[in-house]
């Protein structure tokens, strides 16, 4: 039956102007097992089927960019059929290293949101270290963290611990965040992750990804839940990450994405508001949903890139359905 649906989705869309689906990714790692303690599951791809993906996208759809659907919505250009966008959020080093070259064979142009703090860290981001801490910790619990007692038994309690730190942390920026990750750290007794590896993309290497067409955009400095910021802290985090990415890569940065470190909601009115504001000209959030040209440009919904290929299909075709 569901084939079927699909079936009918691909026709109905062949022939009628859609919507738009932009797709969601993270990271692309050919062992995704490798990094259980620094990424969450959830954002990992395996390669083998991000080149199935990307091979799906060219042949069956049309790739477009975030440039492409600002064009469209400022009534600038058209966008084809059937169009599809793929971003990446965070900039991590696989994103260079591994996607990149798939997304050239196949002649894709991606949106990389860099969180700029991060750019060519030898530390990984916040809430990766965070996922080290609780994940190597050999205390089998913790008070003096947050309001509840943490576990760290199974790995159902050590999900929960990731959390509820997460929670906290995602309010922070600035020295005030590296301050409590330190404590976090020292509190459950282990050593700052430093992978064997860099984690994240140095601008030589998002330079070059922008040479040769790929879009950068920004997912601020530190990647906090925008929506729990004070006003100057939220500022400092929209502007200041645009002139950092903007003076390392010598080209505007028009598109944003708003960070999803935990808690909800992730975006609100304000945030929106603040995001015009600080001279960017598209947010996607990381909420699923159906976009259209209808829809407000500084929150465009995105669409889940799941590893089945077959759900893959499935999401595309759901997010370009009218109606």
């Amino acid at each position: 039956m569901r084939k079927l649906i699909l079936l009918g989705l691909r026709i109905a869309n062949r022939f009628h102007r859609s919507n738009i689906a932009i797709l969601k990714y993270h990271s692309v790692q050919d062992r995704p097992e490798s990094l259980d303690d620094t990424i969450s599951p959830s954002t990992i791809v395996p390669t083998a089927a991000f080149r199935r993906h990307m091979r799906i996208v060219a042949k069956a759809y049309n790739p477009v960019t975030m440039d492409d659907i600002l064009r469209c919505a400022n009534g600038e250009a058209d966008l084809p059929r059937r169009p599809v966008a793929v971003t990446f959020d965070d900039g991590y080093r696989d994103n260079y290293a591994i996607a990149r070259p798939i997304l050239n064979e196949m002649g894709i142009k991606a949106t990389i949101y860099v969180t700029a703090g991060s750019a060519g860290n030898v530390e990984p981001p916040w809430f990766c270290r965070i996922r080290h801490a609780v994940w190597s910790t050999k205390k089998e619990e913790c008070l003096a963290i947050c309001e509840s007692v943490l576990r760290f038994r199974d790995r159902n309690d050590r999900v929960d611990s990731v959390r509820l730190v997460s929670q906290r942390c995602a309010r922070l920026v600035g020295e005030e965040l590296e301050q409590e990750v330190r404590r976090i750290e020292d509190l459950l007794e282990v050593s700052p992750c430093v992978p064997e590896e860099r984690l994240m993309m140095n601008w030589d290497e998002i330079r070059e990804m922008s040479r040769e067409g790929h879009l950068i955009g920004s997912h601020t400095i530190s990647h906090p839940n925008v929506s729990y910021l004070e006003t100057d802290k939220l500022q400092w985090e929209l502007t200041e990450s645009r002139r950092i990415i903007e003076k390392n890569i010598g080209q505007p940065v028009e598109h944003f994405s708003y960070p999803n470190p935990a808690l909800s909601p992730h975006m609100n009115a304000a945030t929106t508001v603040a995001v015009r504001n600080a001279g960017y000209k598209t947010a996607v959030v990381s909420t699923c949903g159906k976009m259209n040209l209808s829809c407000d440009v500084y929150s465009m919904k995105r669409t889940w890139s799941p590893a089945d290929e077959d759900q893959f299909v499935w999401n595309i075709e759901k997010a370009l359905s009218v109606g």
